[in-house]
């Protein structure tokens, strides 16, 4: 056992609601998280399954890109392919470690340019020749830097020409897009989603509400913003938001500096609001909870992680909960009878 995970395990409590099923719709397989995860340098097959038989009935996963094992040589825009056959392969690895337990990687967002514009048509056929259905959406980063007043600098990768001419072709595909931003930027999300009515949108990690840097000590002012530009973004219908992310540094809970991990009921004081604002500003129909793990690991564990969703999923009733939980990842990522475990 190694150090995080000895850490871990210093917050023990029981599966709350067993009975409930769960649609991880986002986490990733990664190497070379040591400097992150405390000696524990990789997430890969055998690390998600054994989070996988922490107790909860998870049914399937999607996994989402981060960056990893890309092709080291040739044309720059297939180089991405090289983590789509490593996402599948790890998640056909994860299947057989949990002898069918769990339909690992039934789907699949992985990284594709946009930027490429009309090009980009080339490349989306050689991700679905190589994933076939598995394949259910692309995500490309927008976050960027902030200056001191925590404001974005740069270009805009949404007002990028070129990448909204590949968009019209990720359309076409019926694929979604995934949405990696920061709070500041979800005017920019708002002005794409508003602009591209047929495509449909998933932000990740709530939209990302930042409690460090410029945002240090702002957690008032960081939420009447976020809150405006959320209920912006709810009359938008082709907007849907992943509920999770909330382990990440970028919070500002800094619960990975803590003697012991947070429970269930201390995630759930920290983050319900933010959950219950967005489930009822986008209704249960459009939000959905994800793991976001390993990066999540990083303050809590699988275990604890899914009785918090569960505890504040069941406050909207068992339907929404059903939804919030698994309907919703298994709809929007077609996931209903296509895959077996």
């Amino acid at each position: 056992m190694n150090d995080h995970s000895t850490w871990l395990s210093l917050t023990r409590e029981e599966v709350f609601a067993p009975e409930l099923a769960v649609v991880d719709c986002h986490h990733h397989f990664w190497r070379g998280l040591g400097e992150v995860f405390r000696h524990a340098p990789d997430y890969l097959a055998e690390q998600l399954v054994e989070d996988l038989a922490s107790g909860h009935r998870v049914l399937a996963t999607v996994v989402v890109e981060c960056g990893q094992a890309w092709r080291a040589s040739g044309p720059e825009s297939l180089r991405s392919l090289g983590e789509t056959a490593f996402m599948l392969a790890e998640a056909a690895s994860a299947r057989l470690l949990s002898r069918g337990g769990c339909a690992v990687g039934a789907g699949l967002v992985t990284f594709v340019d946009l930027r490429l514009g009309e090009a980009v048509e080339e490349v989306l056929l050689a991700h679905r020749e190589l994933a076939g259905a598995r394949l259910q959406g692309i995500r490309q980063r927008a976050d960027r830097p902030l200056d001191d007043h925590g404001r974005p600098t740069g270009a805009a990768l949404f007002d990028d020409p070129s990448f909204r001419a590949g968009l019209r072709r990720l359309a076409r595909h019926d694929l979604l897009f995934e949405v990696w931003l920061l709070h500041p930027q979800l005017p920019e999300l708002y002005r794409l989603a508003r602009d591209f009515p047929e495509q449909t949108f998933v932000l990740d990690h709530l939209g990302a509400p930042l409690g460090i840097g410029a945002y240090a000590g702002r957690t008032a002012e960081v939420r009447a913003a976020w809150r405006e530009e959320m209920k912006r973004l709810a009359e938008l219908h082709n907007v849907v938001v992943k509920l999770g992310g909330f382990g990440m540094p970028l919070w500002g809970f800094a619960w990975e500096r803590r003697p012991r991990p947070p429970d269930s009921d201390e995630l759930v004081a920290a983050v319900g609001d933010w959950i219950r604002e967005a489930v009822e500003r986008f209704t249960p129909r459009r939000c959905l909870f994800e793991s976001n793990f390993p990066v999540d690991k990083l303050a809590f564990s699988y275990r604890t992680f899914w009785n918090a969703c569960k505890k504040i999923a069941l406050e909207f009733g068992p339907r929404a909960a059903e939804d919030l939980l698994a309907g919703n990842a298994r709809r929007l990522y077609g996931l209903d009878g296509t895959f077996a475990p």
